[in-house]
């Protein structure tokens, strides 16, 4: 029993002693007839972070932003999804491009040595912040999940704002009006390990996109009489925290609804919108691969 404490501990760098006693005889006196529910998951959860932290120390600043991105809530949600609809799946293809993303390699094996915008393709994510590929993939990615969203507020009153290219807008992706309260919404997928982001902090870069759109329509949804909220996605698959928030609005308004139908589950929105993110990351990857290919021949 003792040599079954000692491999716990050399895994760890310190031991809490409010779970761990510092005395494997004290450890068999607590835990000796009946551990308390979720013992296993809280010694799991210290030896992954010690793992996690020994991890990020060798890293440099983009991997570091990649794996803390990674670790935030639902962004893995892709990773556990049951293929039951045609929303929830991902091609090989798709699928072997999110892995590779999340993995910090590059989207494929054979790239040329520059983007098309000229940039020399030494970051395995630069496809995701190119401003080559903003008017094309880009854009395109970020359409999707802006008639997604409008999709699951189908039983509210949604108005998508249209966009014209080369024009500014001056109005959010999405109006929508639900029972006690309108939203205005706006959506952008951010790349939390591109070059111009310098924070380490969890959610840091949605934090920062969430804070410049807010002061960019704040105007708009007051005169409006609504409140703003920005939905948005780090390229890894974490939710910012104000698209947590939309997706509570959206599970209380299936809640108060009267439907034919069960309304759909808060994990089933997760697991689509994610799905949706990876294949708009797949398609991003793809054109920046298929472009840079053409141009160096």
């Amino acid at each position: 029993m003792d040599k079954c404490y000692e491999a716990i501990v050399v895994s760890l760098p310190s031991i809490d002693s409010k779970i761990l006693p510092v005395q494997s005889q004290g450890f068999w006196q607590l835990y000796g007839h009946a551990a308390p529910p979720g013992l296993q998951r809280a010694i799991c959860t210290i030896i992954e972070n010690a793992a996690a932290k020994t991890l990020q120390d060798t890293f440099k600043s983009p991997d570091i932003q990649r794996l803390v991105s990674c670790q935030q809530k639902h962004a893995g949600a892709w990773l556990l999804v049951h293929p039951s609809s045609p929303d929830l799946v991902l091609s090989d293809g798709d699928f072997s491009s999110a892995v590779r993303h999340r993995l910090g390699l590059p989207p494929a094996d054979d790239l040329p040595k520059a983007c098309i915008c000229g940039t020399v393709l030494s970051d395995p994510g630069h496809f995701h912040s190119c401003p080559r590929l903003m008017p094309r993939a880009i854009t395109t990615r970020h359409d999707h999940i802006v008639n997604l969203l409008a999709r699951f507020f189908k039983r509210a009153l949604v108005r998508v704002e249209a966009k014209v290219m080369g024009q500014s807008r001056i109005r959010p992706d999405l109006e929508i009006i639900l029972p006690d309260q309108t939203l205005l919404v706006d959506i952008a997928v951010a790349h939390p390990a591109a070059p111009s982001r310098k924070s380490t902090q969890p959610l840091a870069t949605a934090r920062i996109i969430e804070n410049a759109k807010s002061t960019k329509y704040a105007g708009v949804a007051s005169a409006r009489g609504g409140k703003f909220l920005a939905f948005i996605f780090e390229t890894y698959g974490a939710y910012g925290r104000q698209a947590l928030d939309i997706l509570k609005s959206l599970q209380s308004l299936m809640s108060r609804l009267s439907l034919a139908s069960p309304p759909m589950a808060r994990s089933s929105i997760i697991e689509t919108l994610s799905i949706a993110l990876q294949r708009g990351n797949a398609l991003v990857s793809h054109t920046g691969a298929l472009a840079a290919r053409t141009l160096s021949h």
